[in-house]
């Protein structure tokens, strides 16, 4: 992803937040965001697994329901097919509410 100057200034820093979230299961390597094509796509290092997985999220959105922030997509894929079909299995409707202390600020500056 090319990107703009923005789109890679949001991914180092969404990254940063999203790895420190996440380093109780895995190491994130990479965070792309392409804010015009509306993709972000996640590279990270499971904690027993010797193969990095990719996660592509398309058409993604940021709303607020209340007081909940819900992120909604179009298309989830990831580099394993069981992940990807447990992904559509568990979020049949495309939307995923973030939990409370999510960096609901930063995200915004996603879309």
């Amino acid at each position: 992803m090319a990107g703009s100057l923005k789109d890679k200034v949001v991914s180092l820093a969404a990254g940063k937040a999203l790895g420190h979230k996440l380093r109780e299961w895995c190491a994130m390597l990479k965070l792309d965001v392409d804010s015009k094509e509306k993709v972000l796509v996640l590279e990270a290092l499971p904690k027993g697994e010797l193969e990095p997985i990719r996660v592509e999220l398309r058409g993604y959105r940021l709303m607020q329901e209340g007081t909940r922030t819900v992120v909604e997509f179009d298309s989830l894929t990831t580099s394993r097919e069981w992940l990807t079909r447990l992904a559509e299995t568990l979020l049949p409707e495309k939307r995923v509410v973030l939990p409370e202390g999510a960096p609901v600020e930063l995200l915004k500056v996603l879309v």
